[in-house]
């Protein structure tokens, strides 16, 4: 059995599970969690407590929604589960049908190196080309839109969140 929800849940549910310990939830084995950055904690007891294997993801309504999503590759075949928390800590690797890239504040894309950290942009057929009522196009000259998020990519293209250039609300 599969769950999906945002951090605040868990939360809560872990709340729950301590309020009545003898409740169990031995079905559940893999959790999706996304809407904000999971906690390394959450991951670890999401493991421990539930036994289940946590998923992140993340996305934006512009992006119709999902963006990317953490699963592993074939290089992790094999690995412990602590061998995967430095992964699982990482938002994923882009869905099909989003390109995804970081810039600095010129515009200059940045390299996929797990260090370097920029302005996340994203471009594909189902991201937004522009708002409703909104004549002025979403995305720059090569339709790459900028998500407002501050990110690293590694290598093997797993993004991490690592702050937000702007907190902006679209209406």
């Amino acid at each position: 059995m599969s769950s999906a929800a945002v951090p605040t849940v868990f939360v809560g549910l872990f709340q729950y599970l301590d309020q009545f310990p003898g409740l169990s939830l031995a079905s559940l084995n893999r959790c999706l969690i996304g809407g904000s950055a999971v906690p390394r904690s959450m991951i670890q007891q999401v493991n421990e407590r539930l036994g289940a294997d946590t998923i992140q993801a993340w996305g934006m309504t512009e992006l119709n929604p999902m963006g990317v999503v953490c699963t592993t590759l074939p290089i992790h075949a094999g690995k412990s589960f602590d061998e995967l928390l430095e992964l699982r800590v990482k938002q994923g690797r882009a869905v099909f049908g989003v390109e995804i890239r970081i810039v600095d504040d010129t515009g200059e894309e940045l390299p996929r190196d797990g260090h370097s950290f920029g302005n996340l942009q994203v471009r594909g057929p189902w991201v937004v080309q522009n708002y409703y009522r909104c004549s002025e196009s979403a995305t720059d000259y090569d339709q790459w839109f900028d998500t407002g998020d501050v990110a690293t990519i590694d290598r093997h293209g797993y993004v991490q969140l690592v702050d937000r250039s702007k907190d902006v609300i679209k209406r």
